[in-house]
């Protein structure tokens, strides 16, 4: 029978403590790993989310744009909902925006126009940006002579 000799034991050993370092060092790495790619994932969604916010804000106000032109058109205009293509917009996703106009208390010839705009139409999660604004049917005197 074969007994190691005392030698040979430190060597397995340290061989194992050696593989024991590396395999701990390489459960480091990957959990480093997992925790920046998981960090880097968060950013890029948080990227995400503050882009849809802005397209909505800017969906919102040139809602405000069609409506202020489409009552100076028409004094009739009530609203609509404007629904955008990907296309329209020359991005990946579509929108759409609801407009609602409504008379003012105050002023027979002022129109009371709130706009909701959604963006990505289609995706579960996505922004909203709502605004509102008053706009006079007829201009004022001090408007029509500078």
């Amino acid at each position: 029978m074969n007994v190691p000799s005392k030698k040979n034991r430190c060597t397995h050993a340290r061989r194992g403590a050696l593989a024991l370092i590396a395999m701990i060092a390489l459960l480091l790495v990957s959990v480093i790993g997992a925790s920046l790619l998981q960090a880097a994932v968060a950013m890029r969604r948080q990227t995400e989310r503050e882009q849809w916010r802005l397209q909505a804000a800017w969906l919102a106000e040139s809602a405000l744009d069609r409506a202020a032109a489409k009552l100076r058109a028409s004094p009739e205009y009530s609203g609509e909902t404007w629904t955008l293509t990907a296309e329209d917009l020359g991005g990946l996703d579509g929108a759409v925006v609801t407009i609602k106009v409504n008379a003012a208390a105050d002023r027979l010839e002022r129109r009371i126009v709130s706009v909701v705009a959604h963006y990505p139409h289609d995706a579960d999660q996505r922004a909203q940006a709502e605004k509102e604004s008053s706009i006079d049917l007829i201009e004022s005197s001090e408007e029509k002579n500078p």
